[in-house]
């Protein structure tokens, strides 16, 4: 396990479950973020269409649950945080690496990263047999989807601080 890895935190988990992380502890959690625009992405796998989520300022934000709709130019509240495999799904994922070289589909493996994990982890229902098995995948992202969640797994227990 990696040291920096250790000082990775979840900084923001918000009311329309619209999280972000930051890279160390000795950052202060803001409270409110102040949810920014949109872009539709392709159903790249299984044909799972969502949208982006972006904060006002800039960054990029991942939903916890995407049957929640996310209203552009709001402000979300902080809520709490994730385990460490959702953090380590975020600091593996897009944009702190390229998966691709292409943003949206590095945005996409990451985001649906975080709904698999969540499936696996707390029994939502984010992405059905389609998408994690039999729906098509024309890109080839699906490996790298399981992947990151696999690692999430596996680093789940790991400490925060």
């Amino acid at each position: 396990m990696k040291k920096s890895f250790k000082k990775l935190i979840l900084s923001v988990l918000v009311a329309l479950l619209v999280f972000v992380s930051t890279a160390t502890a000795t950052y202060a959690v803001p409270q409110t973020i102040t949810l920014g625009g949109t872009e539709t992405l392709e159903g790249y796998v299984s044909g799972v269409k969502f949208t982006t989520k972006t904060k006002k300022d800039g960054g990029y934000l991942y939903c916890l649950d995407m049957k929640k709709k996310t209203a552009k130019d709001t402000t979300a509240t902080l809520k709490g945080q994730r385990d460490a495999g959702v953090a380590y799904i975020i600091a593996n994922g897009y944009p702190s690496k390229s998966i691709t070289g292409d943003r949206l589909k590095d945005y996409y493996i990451t985001q649906t990263a975080v709904w698999w994990y969540l499936d696996n982890t707390t029994g939502s229902t984010n992405l059905g047999e389609g998408f994690k098995v039999s729906g098509s995948d024309s890109y080839n992202l699906r490996k790298y989807v399981k992947a990151l969640v696999q690692e999430g797994m596996n680093h789940k227990n790991d400490c925060l601080t």
